[in-house]
């Protein structure tokens, strides 16, 4: 990977994890997760949203439920809202900026 996609790879596990900070709950389905991603100027797929997805869920920063008809609610553990938050770093996810 170049420097430049690991810079997009980590900008977009920290805007997952701001996104799902801020919903009720802090929990959403992947489909409106890639909506929302979209949204902010992300150029990517709803499988690359799912691989970094299962990234963050290896580091314990979210946590996956698959429902019937193949639809997965993240919801971000005490510790993403941290990483989100600025409050815990954790290498392969950007910081945010003050």
């Amino acid at each position: 990977m170049s420097a430049l996609s690991d810079a997009i790879d980590h900008d977009l596990r920290l805007a997952i994890l701001q996104l799902l900070a801020g919903e009720v709950g802090f929990q959403a389905n992947v489909r409106v997760l890639h909506t929302a991603v979209v949204g902010l100027r992300f150029r990517v797929s709803r499988d690359k949203v799912v691989t970094e997805v299962a990234w963050l869920r290896e580091q314990r920063l979210v946590e996956v439920d698959a429902l019937p008809q193949d639809v997965s609610v993240v919801k971000a553990t005490v510790r993403g809202r941290e990483v989100a938050q600025g409050l815990v770093a954790v290498p392969g996810v950007s910081q945010p900026e003050a």
